[in-house]
């Protein structure tokens, strides 16, 4: 009977047409489907290194259903499915998103109360006489253009992982994608606790949890046979978290930011670091939405297409207008634009696609936006500085004159220095056991370029100097050790009597 009712609702959407030929999927409106139909299905697992809820809560009692962070993975990849392969509807999402804490935890009221939030919530403003149980039904039986566990389509595509609500709210964008030769897949949002499931938090222990998520989907990632994870690309509201996981891992290709935002709570967390984004972003905001850009501005190794929406509010990042009315989706225009600028980008950074290059250097009017819909800008990337830890693998590898080299670009452009005292003394000591002083000398003599009034540093460089049997300078590095520390408002006499006492040996 589930059948019947899919299908005569999707016989009764399919006169809608584009471009003369007849639109298949109602809630896609303009968008125009690629070359493969969308398969889905859903990965159900744990992140046995995280736990979710507590083993034995504060009173003692003891959990004994699943206590791991549930990893409800949805995958959305090109397909090859029969013409008359039957589609989800709506309501499938729906009830999926219902289970996304955790299969065991998952009950029929857990289920209702997702179908009653769907009407209560983003339908809502688009009934104006309310969400009648007659409309919730027509809702939730429209056919999408996913077909679930449909056969995948040959070879290997591009890796793209959705941050944010991406069954209910973007389950249009990610079938689009597929159906251009992507591989999407998306976890909900958790939080660090269930008490935060499906919202945003705002803390920094969140955006890590929510960053931890991406690589979790990035290592899953690497055992499927459809996914090509040497390009990978963050899309999504909350591709902050994108953001984060690239500054500490490093391991992404692209990042495509939708109406979402950069919360002063990424700076608290460990591994921040501008000079490892030198990916490009594509920034799709309303406009005026955010007064602060500093952050934005500081991405400056990255190549930026900054695209600002006018006239626009957050809900028309969504596809909530196309699901509660899939006969008036061409009216969505916002939609259009977010889902086609999205492509193209992903085409450009992903796929090297010369007609996507081409399409983001038009103006948006030459693009099909209405006139003051929207601005693009782009902004070129600067040329790049190293981090820390690439700063440091120079040091160790003994190339010490790259290293000058690169910190005194760096230092020309930012009084930001690339790395502390601390890291890369420790970094020479490595360098000098493995090595012996004799190699470790340009090191520290670096060491000492770089941080010329610390009395350790030469007082380090004055070991290396007589480990390495140059006597002469070691005895200079010294005596500005004892200079230097000298100067200090108090200076710890142990520090002065050993100095003084090396000093003292060297004379003899």
């Amino acid at each position: 009977m589930r059948l019947l009712r899919r299908l005569s609702i999707f016989a009764l959407f399919s006169v809608l047409t584009i471009g003369g030929q007849a639109q298949p999927y109602p809630q896609w409106g303009a968008l125009q489907a690629g070359p493969y139909k969308v398969g889905f299905r859903v990965i159900h697992t744990y992140d046995y290194t995280r736990g979710y809820w507590p083993k034995v809560d504060y009173q003692g009692r003891v959990d004994t259903l699943e206590t791991a962070r549930p990893m409800q993975i949805s995958l959305w990849y090109p397909a090859v499915a029969p013409a008359d392969d039957a589609p989800m509807v709506f309501g499938d999402y729906i009830a999926l998103k219902a289970s996304a804490r955790g299969l065991p935890r998952t009950t029929e009221a857990d289920r209702r109360e997702a179908v009653e939030a769907l009407r209560r919530g983003p339908l809502n403003p688009f009934f104006p006489e309310g969400v009648s149980d007659e409309d919730l039904q027509r809702v939730l039986q429209t056919p999408t253009a996913a077909i679930q566990e449909a056969d995948a389509a040959a070879g290997t595509f591009p890796l793209v992982i959705h941050t944010g609500f991406s069954l209910s709210g973007q389950s249009v964008l990610l079938e689009y994608l597929a159906s251009h030769g992507y591989v999407v897949a998306a976890v909900p949002l958790l939080g660090t606790h269930p008490a935060w499931y499906h919202r945003g938090e705002g803390t920094a222990e969140a955006y890590q949890a929510g960053a931890d998520d991406i690589g979790f989907i990035y290592s899953q990632a690497q055992h499927w046979p459809l996914a090509d994870v040497s390009k990978t690309a963050v899309i999504g509201m909350f591709s902050a978290q994108g953001l984060l996981f690239q500054m500490q891992q490093m391991q992404l290709d692209a990042l495509a930011v939708l109406d979402g935002n950069y919360p002063e709570a990424l700076y608290e967390v460990p591994g921040f670091d501008f000079t490892a984004v030198r990916i490009p972003i594509l920034d799709m905001p309303r406009a005026n939405f955010r007064g602060e850009r500093s952050m934005l501005d500081s991405l400056r190794y990255a190549d930026r297409y900054l695209a600002r929406f006018d006239g626009v509010t957050h809900g028309d990042f969504y596809q909530f207008q196309r699901i509660a009315h899939p006969e008036q989706a061409e009216e969505h225009v916002s939609y259009h634009l977010i889902a086609r600028y999205t492509r193209a980008f992903l085409d450009m950074t992903l796929k090297q696609d010369a007609s996507a290059v081409a399409f983001l250097a038009k103006s948006p009017d030459e693009a099909g936006a209405p006139e003051g819909m929207m601005t693009l800008a782009h902004h070129p990337a600067h040329a790049a500085r190293p981090t820390e830890a690439e700063f440091l693998a120079l040091i160790r590898a003994g190339q010490a004159s790259e290293a000058r080299r690169a910190w005194e670009r760096a230092a020309a452009a930012s009084p930001r220095p690339i790395a502390s005292e601390s890291a890369l003394t420790t970094t020479l000591f490595f360098f000098r056991r493995d090595n012996g002083a004799q190699v470790a000398v340009p090191g520290f003599e670096l060491l000492t370029d770089l941080f010329p009034t610390s009395w350790r540093a030469w007082e380090h460089l004055g070991t290396t100097y007589w480990q390495a049997q140059d006597v002469p300078r070691a005895r200079t590095a010294f005596q500005q050790a004892l200079h230097l520390l000298g100067q200090e408002d108090t200076p710890e006499p142990r520090h002065k009597e050993r100095l003084q006492k090396r000093l003292d040996d060297l004379q003899e």
